[in-house]
């Protein structure tokens, strides 16, 4: 799939989904700047679980992303017909 294919099909999706996936990657690296060693007592506040927490929550989030993003250059959304031969 190519961008070029992605933006021609549908542009507003194509912008809003690169923007929301740079805004996260760019969460992430925030996360791991501000998050403290993992070896601590506290769970609570910007320990190093919760920051561990949050950017697997990201990668889980960036991951549906470009899953979505290969699909926006398919051009039809069903499979070829059975041909019997």
């Amino acid at each position: 799939m190519a961008l070029r294919d992605a933006l021609r099909q549908s542009r507003l999706v194509t912008f809003a989904l690169l923007f929301a996936v740079g805004w996260l990657l760019l969460s992430a690296v925030r996360i791991l700047s501000r998050m403290g060693p993992i070896r601590t007592e506290g769970f609570v506040g910007q320990s190093g679980w919760s920051g561990l927490v949050g950017v697997l929550v990201i990668a889980a989030a960036v991951a549906l992303g470009i899953v979505l993003y290969s699909e926006l250059g398919q051009t039809s959304p069903a499979p070829e017909p059975w041909t019997e031969g």
